[in-house]
């Protein structure tokens, strides 16, 4: 398993983690954004960076749900923008309205 994978495992797990308990935790503990900045070092790939900014945008979402961090909300939109741009239906549907106008700028 190459180390982008690992990193990809353990963010999962943690999201896993957070949305089967209601329990925010473990995307808010320590280290946590660090994997992530790592992870996105790591990606080799189309296919790999999609992956990463797909787990980026929930893990962002979820910990703007357990901290209510506005820096979280806008690297979640960022990155699940990201996403909608390449036809991922798996993001948020609170966000599609942001999303939407983010993916087709006005003006």
């Amino acid at each position: 398993m190459e180390q982008w994978e690992e990193l990809f495992a353990a963010i999962h797990a943690r999201l896993e983690r957070a949305v089967t308990t209601g329990d925010f935790t473990p995307v808010l503990e320590p280290g946590v954004l660090e994997e992530a900045r790592r992870l996105a070092e790591l990606a080799s790939s189309d296919r790999a960076n999609m992956e990463i900014a797909h787990i980026g945008g929930w893990l962002h979402w979820a910990r703007y749900h357990g901290a209510a961090d506005d820096r979280d909300l806008n690297t979640a939109i960022d990155a699940f923008t990201r996403c909608f741009i390449a036809g991922v239906d798996d993001v948020p549907d609170e966000l599609l309205p942001v999303l939407a106008k983010q993916a087709v700028p006005v003006g």
